[in-house]
């Protein structure tokens, strides 16, 4: 092989390794973006709970963590959609200005078949400033699907 032949070759091999490993990088770049590979973790600790409210139940409050906030509004119940406007469903969302980091699932509670309280422990913050909070999330379903019920006495003062 000539010197000539030599340099191409090795800047072949070059472009085929380094050309893959960014392709790769590129790939994990995509995906953390887009929120296809979530940093948030939930875990039901041997609760029973159907497949269809868990994956409602994560898909919710993975949205809710990126306060991917139109996405969010959209899995909320119907009448809530229909009553409360865009912007003071943002205002809402954009209370919670720290991150949520981990969910363990303690208790789930469905007194109807379309009807159900999801009580659980969530992790929030960053670094030093992490605290824990406590929540009993109310679903309903409607027409086969799950949705997400607020209960915020600003919104609805009759629920508790």
């Amino acid at each position: 092989m000539s010197k000539v032949d030599w340099k191409i070759w090795h800047k072949g091999i070059r472009m085929k390794i380094f050309g893959k490993r960014l392709l790769y990088l590129g790939f994990i770049l995509f995906f953390l973006r887009s929120g296809i590979v979530f940093a948030l973790n939930i875990y039901y600790n041997e609760v029973k709970i159907s497949q269809e409210l868990k994956q409602a139940f994560q898909k919710y409050w993975m949205l809710r963590s990126k306060k991917s906030i139109k996405s969010l509004l959209k899995r909320e119940a119907p009448y809530i959609q229909d009553m409360v406007s865009f912007e003071r469903y943002k205002r809402y969302i954009l209370l919670y200005k720290s991150t949520i980091k981990k969910i363990e699932v303690k208790k789930v509670d469905c007194p109807q078949p379309f009807f159900c309280a999801i009580e659980f422990k969530s992790l929030w913050g960053e670094g030093k400033k992490q605290q824990i909070y406590w929540f009993r999330d109310l679903w309903v379903k409607v027409e086969g699907k799950w949705y997400h019920v607020i209960k915020n006495p600003l919104f609805f003062p009759e629920i508790n």
